[in-house]
């Protein structure tokens, strides 16, 4: 079973004081909720995002590493730069939903007023029924044992085609009326430019970017971010570690990674930029970039 966190960001404090007079699991039935105010008019605080995405580290970090989670994300649109950054802040890990936040200032008394946020109540339940129903289809996609162009690393995968992909899932599969389909025609679409490859004297088909071959470890799922070693890296790693899109994935599924032509790299980018080196014969590769050691 998958858990979730369900995160609402960028409420005006009028919202924020009417939301949390709900009970939490009216909200976010079965999972965590996340919600803080946003105390600037119009645009997000520049600490926002920051502050709640610590508050996720500080949750997933004392969870079971085992325990399958996923992070949703409800957020107030303002339609700016602010917005724009805070959504690159939760990409690729988390499954977005906007709202649109009515102008309170316009109701004429207190009924109007209460009426607005009232409404408003009902839509962010609403959307984030729709959040958990998206991302149960996200997880049929990602909760595999097969190879899964989803999950390949974003800075080790070479090429804009994957970031492509997965920004064009994430900004519209909450939004369609057939996720399934998007899904999997993106997947469909991805493999027509990044045929399957079989590598030199192997049995086994291995997506490719040119520069290597990203083979399943089959059994052999040696390693993951742990949550010990988890303060020493960005708190997104964690974060990318245990979630792909909103979709649940196994937290210690890998990529056996061996180059097409020459030898490995001296060092590959890990999860949060710096350079990690591989092994003797091939570099292990988490979806969240995680570069496993020897």
């Amino acid at each position: 079973m998958t858990d979730y966190s369900l995160v609402i960001a960028g409420l005006p404090v009028s919202f924020f004081d009417r939301l949390r007079k709900e009970a939490a699991q009216k909200i976010a039935p079965g999972g965590r909720l996340f919600i803080t105010p946003n105390k600037w008019e119009g645009s997000y605080d520049p600490n926002h995002a920051e502050k709640i995405i610590n508050q996720l580290f500080d949750y997933y970090i004392e969870r079971q590493e085992n325990k399958k989670i996923v992070t949703l994300l409800l957020y107030a649109d303002y339609n700016d730069k602010s917005t724009d950054q805070l959504l690159e802040r939760f990409f690729p890990f988390a499954l977005p939903h906007r709202l649109t936040v009515p102008d309170v200032k316009s109701a004429k008394n207190a009924i109007e007023k209460n009426k607005i946020l009232n409404d408003f109540t009902s839509d962010v339940i609403k959307a984030s029924k729709r959040l958990r129903d998206v991302s149960s289809r996200v997880t049929h996609k990602t909760n595999v044992h097969n190879l899964n162009p989803l999950l390949l690393p974003v800075r080790n995968f070479q090429g804009d085609d994957l970031r492509h992909m997965l920004k064009n899932l994430y900004e519209k599969v909450t939004y369609c009326a057939d996720p399934d389909e998007l899904l999997s025609d993106a997947i469909a679409n991805f493999i027509a430019k990044h045929p399957w490859k079989t590598p030199p004297d192997e049995q086994k088909r291995a997506l490719c970017d040119g520069v290597h071959f990203f083979k399943s470890p089959g059994n052999d799922r040696h390693g993951y971010l742990r949550n010990s070693s988890a303060k020493q890296h960005s708190v997104e790693c964690l974060l990318n570690a245990r979630s792909r899109l909103g979709g649940a994935y196994d937290h210690c599924f890998h990529y056996d990674c061996t180059p097409v032509k020459g030898k490995l790299r001296p060092l590959y980018h890990n999860c949060h930029g710096d350079g990690s080196p591989p092994k003797k014969t091939h570099v292990n590769i988490a979806p969240n970039d995680y570069v496993i050691g020897h």
